[in-house]
């Protein structure tokens, strides 16, 4: 099961370092952040497809992003209040 859905919009995290290796939410897979990501550091994305191995790809983006890369959604809901 994933953290996120079709639809949802998530905050790309600040703190994001390039080579990194992030998971997802149960720690099973792991991707990379690498050079082209960078542009959406600290901007609010939405989720354009969900992979069978629970990454995502969010739009007008091609990489493979992991639930590591993104801002928890109780403290995003909680900053925009």
């Amino acid at each position: 099961m994933t953290k996120f859905k079709v639809g949802d919009k998530v905050k790309v995290r600040l703190d994001l370092k390039l080579g990194r290796m992030y998971c997802s939410a149960d720690g099973q897979y792991i991707d990379s952040f690498v050079c082209g990501m960078e542009v959406f550091c600290g901007k609010i994305v939405i989720i354009s497809h969900v992979n069978s191995y629970n990454g995502y790809n969010i739009e007008g983006c091609g990489f493979n992003w992991e639930d590591g890369m993104f801002e928890d959604p109780l403290e995003f809901y909680i900053k925009i209040l």
